[in-house]
């Protein structure tokens, strides 16, 4: 008779819920900075109260955004149950400037529910010294040389510096390198340095450019987006020994990082007239051509393979 009347109790209870959970519906957009810089994360979180499903986040040209995922909660407040889900994202600024969050839109029981809008300004990030000694982890991007000629190879060059621990790091945003043409020089390759009595890992990508026409070019910023792995802090005890400290025991997390190069100038000057040959073919550089054949002695009627590779810039 219990187990009954327990089973019962349940049942009432899932369908008070059930009611109360479907009557209503709402959205709330929250961030945690409402002011921000070039090189800052912002956590956008869309809360839905009640069983109204999952909202759709407004079109966001300004900034990045990645899906971090969702969780679930309930409410009790003077006796009244409710649901809420939360969606969690991570923005990152593309450009300076004031911007309107929002709203997010539910379709909800054949209408549309929208939610509150916030502001968030994007401010350029603080100056820093030109130390980098006390600098945790950087990036940087130069050319090997910023008055090309026409069609002249130059060296752009991309290098993520750390000195602690990274996961997940990944280029969110390439350089627009615009009137040039570009070819990869090599995969990308990892080594250490010391700058200032500080070691560093450095992540290197090399890229060929080819400037197509006289003038400024100007090689926009590349933006490296990281997670950090950083330290929680943790209470007294047996697990406050420095033998814990390490993310195995679970001590550890993660934040969420956005670094940026400063944008590169190139002045590009036109080929000189003056002593221009009649059947010149707008090549520039210094140039080697190699021939070579597969066997230096053949007997009648016996194949060889000829090689002669397309001459190219001597790098």
């Amino acid at each position: 008779m219990n187990r009954i009347a327990t089973v019962f109790i349940v049942f009432i209870f899932l369908i008070i819920c059930s009611v109360a959970f479907a009557d209503t519906a709402s959205l709330t957009i929250t961030v945690d900075k409402e002011i921000a810089t070039l090189e800052d994360v912002i956590n956008l979180t869309i809360s839905v109260a009640g069983n109204g499903g999952e909202p759709r986040l407004p079109a966001l040209p300004s900034f990045e955004s990645i899906r971090q995922g969702s969780t679930s909660r309930v409410q009790i407040i003077n006796g009244q149950m409710s649901a809420h889900m939360d969606y969690s994202y991570l923005l990152y600024p593309k450009q300076e400037g004031v911007f309107i969050i929002g709203p997010a839109t539910l379709d909800y029981k054949g209408s549309k529910i929208t939610s509150n809008t916030v502001k968030i300004t994007v401010r350029k990030a603080v100056a820093r010294p030109a130390e980098v000694s006390d600098k945790e982890l950087f990036v940087t991007a130069e050319v090997d040389n910023t008055n090309p000629y026409v069609n002249q190879q130059i060296i752009y060059t991309l290098k993520f510096y750390r000195r602690i621990r990274v996961a997940n790091a990944r280029l969110a945003e390439s350089p627009s390198f615009e009137g040039c043409i570009v070819v990869p020089l090599e995969k990308q390759k990892e080594y250490q340095t010391v700058i200032n009595g500080q070691q560093f890992i450095v992540s290197e990508i090399k890229q060929a450019l080819f400037p197509a026409r006289a003038g400024v070019l100007t090689i926009s910023p590349s933006t490296l987006q990281c997670d950090v792995v950083v330290k929680r802090q943790r209470r007294g005890g047996v697990f406050n020994d420095p033998f814990f400290d390490d993310s195995f025991f679970g001590f550890a997390q993660t934040e969420s990082k956005i670094l940026r190069t400063s944008p590169l100038e190139i002045l590009v000057k036109p080929l000189p007239e003056e002593g221009k040959p009649f059947d010149y073919t707008n090549l520039v550089g210094n140039f080697r051509a190699t021939a070579e054949i597969s066997k230096q002695k053949l007997e009648v009627g016996e194949s060889a393979t000829f090689t002669s590779p397309s001459p190219g810039p001597a790098i």
